[in-house]
């Protein structure tokens, strides 16, 4: 029998290979996406490091895991982390940093070269990453670049995408 292969948007849109029968959920939509990654990797008593400001679906979806949202202010940075916001947000009770790049409501993208050394430093903390990148198409001038594509960061990083 000739095996079949599955092929989803992420691996064309990225170039990013994710097996169908172990690598891929199919949801009715990204809140649900969301929600089942929270209530995989959350316990009661986490915390999880939203950037703000931040699509406001994300923080009820946190806490009734359980857990507390820990809200980044970026808007003195261009709507972007920097390390040193990561840094000072992050605790022994941070289980996963929330990215939500191109970014709703501000519609702002990070490069691949602001992306590195974030993504470097996660690895050394032991953070799952989830990247809501349901807003990917939505870059004009620019290309996205997924967090799991980064080196390192396809095992540490949960990517919320929809159709």
């Amino acid at each position: 029998m000739k095996k079949l292969l599955l092929f989803s948007p992420i691996t064309t849109l990225f170039g990013l290979f994710y097996r169908a029968e172990d690598e891929i959920i199919i949801t009715i939509g990204a809140s649900e996406a969301l929600d089942a990654a929270f209530r995989t990797i959350l316990e009661e008593g986490d915390e999880v490091v939203v950037l703000a400001p931040a699509y406001p679906g994300y923080i009820p979806l946190i806490v009734l895991c359980g857990a507390k949202p820990v809200l980044v202010d970026t808007s003195a940075n261009g709507f972007k982390p920097d390390l040193e916001l990561l840094k000072q947000a992050v605790t022994n009770k941070t289980k996963a940093i929330l990215f939500n790049y191109p970014s709703n409501p501000t519609g702002v993208i990070m490069t691949e070269e602001e992306m590195e050394p974030l993504a470097e430093w996660i690895k050394t903390q032991g953070l799952y990453v989830i990247s809501d990148e349901i807003y990917s198409k939505n870059t004009f001038g620019s290309r996205h670049v997924s967090f799991a594509s980064l080196d390192g960061m396809k095992e540490k990083t949960i990517v919320i995408k929809g159709l």
